[in-house]
């Protein structure tokens, strides 16, 4: 599969509080998977946001096998920045994108394989029957 994208829902109590994506293109050949999160504002700040990112990551890096993970955010979103240097990504460059007719300035952020797995913080994070869906990600089977 060239194109793949796992969004995933994130419910704390039983209510809905924000999303997680990763997804890729041309996965096969650069195993580079894209992070992105939204997280309601009531609920920022207590780690929820690393949590988040701490399990897909996990996932890529130990059973995607990815090399790479990238991600954005705009200049001043320094909740997601802060996310993203906890977890070890390094300053990348930086992306304009559209919102409307507005251009939105964003750091991008890349983290490497050998880098996550030096500390890995996803340690305590499992993932249950992932074989099955190897070939979904654009991997070998079982």
């Amino acid at each position: 599969m060239a194109q793949w994208s796992l969004n995933q829902a994130v419910f704390l109590d039983g209510r809905p509080i924000g999303w997680q994506l990763l997804r890729a293109d041309d996965y096969a050949a650069r195993r580079e998977v894209v992070t992105g999160s939204w997280l309601r504002p009531d609920n920022r700040g207590d780690g929820i946001g690393t949590e988040m990112r701490t399990a897909v990551l996990h996932l890529a890096f130990h059973h995607l096998e990815a090399r790479y993970a990238t991600s954005r955010a705009t200049l001043d979103n320094r909740a997601s920045l802060g996310v993203s240097k906890r977890l070890g990504y390094e300053e990348d460059g930086m992306d304009v994108a559209s919102a409307g007719e507005e251009a939105l300035v964003l750091r991008r952020v890349r983290l490497s394989a050998d880098r996550w797995r030096a500390s890995d913080p996803g340690r305590s994070v499992t993932v249950d029957n992932y074989e099955q869906c190897r070939e979904v990600f654009g991997l070998a089977g079982p």
